[in-house]
């Protein structure tokens, strides 16, 4: 016998320890559920940096997000590369002056993923048993 909570990540299971015992309680946790909506564009630290500074910025430039982030060149843009690839972000190119300068900005297919995927890290939170 189960009864499962309304989220489905949770459920009571009704057991007895031993025979003769009384039913007790065992409470059960499903983990499989809980990553499930996690997106893995977003596992990595830099890439979670980088939509978090383009979450709270209409734009930022590749400066910006290097200096922000501390990350070297090429890291930084094999990153921006990949969440540009899912569609989570798109790049502007220009000068200021005479230096060349590109800038980005999350697009909102990236914002929705990225708010889910901010969602989903607070159900695991809420959700996993203390120890």
């Amino acid at each position: 016998m189960s009864l499962m909570f309304e989220d489905g990540l949770t459920s009571f299971k009704v057991f007895k320890p031993f025979k003769g015992s009384a039913p007790r309680l065992k409470l059960t946790f499903d983990m499989k559920n809980l990553i499930i909506n996690l997106n893995k564009a977003f596992e990595n630290r830099v890439r979670l940096g980088i939509m978090s500074v383009l979450m709270v910025n209409a734009w930022a430039d590749f400066n910006v997000l290097k200096d922000t982030l501390d990350l070297t060149d090429g890291n930084l843009a094999s990153h921006l590369a990949a969440l540009e690839k899912a569609g989570y972000l798109v790049l502007r190119k220009g000068f200021i002056g005479r230096k060349p300068n590109t800038s980005f900005q999350a697009t909102e297919a990236g914002r929705v993923a990225f708010k889910e995927h901010l969602d989903a890290l607070e159900t695991l939170i809420r959700q996993t048993p203390a120890q």
